[in-house]
C-alpha cells in the first residue's frame, strides 16, 4: 500500500523507501540478537520463578539496545550517504532514501525498546501481545499516518509514518508489558509450596 502511494512520485521514491528500509534492517541486527537471546533467557527464568533475573536481563538488554541504537541513529542521521554508498543511489533516489533514513532514525531508541519488550513477550509465552503491537504499528497506524501526512505535506510527510507508528506501537507494548509484569509479582506455585 505504501509502495502504491509512493508510486505517484515515481520509481525513485519507491527505491528511496526500499533503501532506507534495507539500512534499517542492517542497523537493527544487534537488537534482534538481544531479542533472540532474551526469549530463552526469559522462558528459563520464568520457569524457575526467578522474576528478579528476568527483570535484570530485560533491563540489561533494554539499556544496551537503546544506547547502541541511539548511537547508530545519530551516525545515520548525520552521515546517511556514507552508509548508502554501498548501494550507489543517485539523483532523486539518494535524496529520498536520505529523507527516509533521517525520519526513521528519530524513532530508533523506541523501536529498540519495543523489540526488546517483544522478546519478553515471546519468552513469557505471550506471543499474541507481540503480534498485536506489530499489527498496530504496521497496519493500524503506519498506513493511515502515511495517507494523512501525504495529504498534508506531500512525500516529505510520508517518511514520518515510520517513527509515528513506532511510538504508538511502543505505547501499546508498554501497556501490555506492565500488564504482564504485574502477573510476575504473584507468587509461583513453587514459592507457595515452599512457604507452606
Amino acid at each position: 500500500m505504501l509502495n502504491r502511494m509512493l508510486s505517484q512520485y515515481g520509481e525513485a521514491a519507491i527505491s528511496g523507501w526500499a533503501l532506507g528500509n534495507r539500512i534499517e534492517d542492517i542497523a537493527f541486527l544487534v537488537v534482534f540478537g538481544f531479542n533472540a537471546a532474551l526469549v530463552p533467557f526469559v522462558a528459563y527464568n520464568l520457569g524457575k520463578g526467578d522474576y528478579g533475573r528476568v527483570k535484570s536481563g530485560f533491563l540489561f538488554a533494554a539499556k544496551w539496545s537503546v544506547i547502541l541504537m541511539s548511537s547508530i541513529g545519530v551516525l545515520l542521521y548525520i552521515f546517511p550517504m556514507f552508509f548508502l554508498s554501498i548501494f550507489k543511489p543517485d539523483g532523486l533516489t539518494s535524496l529520498y532514501s536520505t529523507a527516509s533514513i533521517r525520519a526513521s532514525t528519530t524513532g530508533y531508541p523506541i523501536v529498540a525498546l519495543t523489540i526488546i519488550i517483544g522478546g519478553v513477550f515471546q519468552g513469557a509465552g505471550h506471543t499474541h501481545y507481540n503480534l498485536f503491537a506489530q499489527v498496530t504499528r504496521n497496519i493500524l497506524v503506519r498506513y493511515p499516518a502515511a495517507v494523512t501526512l501525504n495529504a498534508l505535506f506531500g512525500i516529505n510527510g510520508i517518511w514520518w509514518c515510520q517513527p509515528i507508528s513506532s511510538v504508538v506501537a511502543f505505547i501499546v507494548s508498554l501497556y501490555l508489558f506492565k500488564k504482564l509484569e504485574s502477573s510476575f509479582n504473584t507468587p509461583s506455585i513453587e514459592t507457595v509450596e515452599k512457604a507452606s
